[in-house]
């Protein structure tokens, strides 16, 4: 069991179904160095169950306290599937980038379910007119709550179900010994813990009732309390809504490493912040905003 930090607890608390807080990266895949050149469902699944150890939290439920008086905990789930996370899908003919941009948008709209570990893998095959991607490709749609994972725990968790050669050694190979779930806490427990926590943490008591009782702090109050901010009137400035639009660009990891060279103590993610950075800046320029 493990308690939620207050950082992690808020994305799941400000996040509605037209924005939900989650990453997805998308990968593709060229299945021709495989054995028999081809990569089966079954062989997914296969490789994830060999792995879900070293990556916990993908068995991990949230387990919120009763009238959310302190954070959520992560618990492990009893009646875990890997099944039900991991789906598979094919984009219908001719299987272009366009296509597969569509199902993805569509796929990274959906809220998850926070009944259950809230993660999700699409498989979707289909990949054969794709420029720059031989036929027969397949790409893999990884949805993970931003509150499971930061960006660097989301790396580890990719890096753990991943090999650099085609052929794994070591530890990895060994299916573990069979899951059980440690037993959760029972409600009054939580309740318990909550609230002896709360007789330490006074400050805990106002964000329990901004949670619970949000009428008893207006949005008037709150704007007082709060210094006046700007916000550009820009296209990117409305209404979030539901539905997504999802595209990308393909870049050569060599020319971000040179580029994190360039300054001392940078990161590769810095580099490619700067990059999405700028153009956004180049993009806002254009429209005169």
């Amino acid at each position: 069991m493990k308690q939620l930090s207050p950082t992690d607890s808020q994305m799941l608390f400000i996040e509605t179904d037209a924005s939900p807080n989650q990453i997805a990266p998308l990968s593709i895949y060229d299945p021709s160095t495989a054995p028999g050149g081809k990569v089966t469902h079954k062989g997914i699944l296969s490789l994830l169950e060999s792995r879900l150890h070293l990556a916990p939290a993908f068995r991990r439920k949230l387990q919120r306290v009763p009238f959310d008086i302190d954070e959520p905990y992560w618990v492990d789930d009893p009646n875990f599937s890997l099944e039900y996370h991991v789906h598979h899908l094919a984009l219908p003919k001719p299987g272009d980038w366009r296509q597969l941009c569509i199902m993805v948008a569509r796929l990274v709209a959906r809220p998850l379910d926070p009944s259950r570990p809230m993660w999700e893998m699409y498989i979707i095959e289909g990949l054969d007119n794709v420029e720059g991607f031989p036929k027969g490709c397949f790409a893999t749609l990884l949805k993970i709550h931003h509150s499971m994972v930061d960006g660097k725990a989301g790396v580890a968790i990719i890096n753990a179900l991943h090999d650099l050669a085609p052929i794994a050694a070591g530890a990895e190979l060994q299916i573990p010994q069979e899951w059980q779930a440690e037993a959760s806490p029972s409600t009054m427990d939580l309740t318990s813990t909550s609230l002896k926590r709360l007789m330490f943490k006074p400050g805990q008591i106002a964000k329990v009732l901004s949670r619970t009782v949000p009428s008893l702090i207006s949005s008037r109050n709150l704007r007082k309390s709060k210094p006046s901010l700007r916000v550009p009137n820009t296209p990117l400035n409305g209404e979030i809504t539901a539905p997504r639009v999802f595209d990308a660009r393909r870049y050569k990891l060599d020319d971000f490493k040179a580029i994190r060279k360039l300054v001392p103590g940078a990161t590769i993610n810095d580099a490619a912040l700067a990059v999405v950075g700028g153009g956004m800046r180049r993009y806002l320029e254009a429209k005169n905003v």
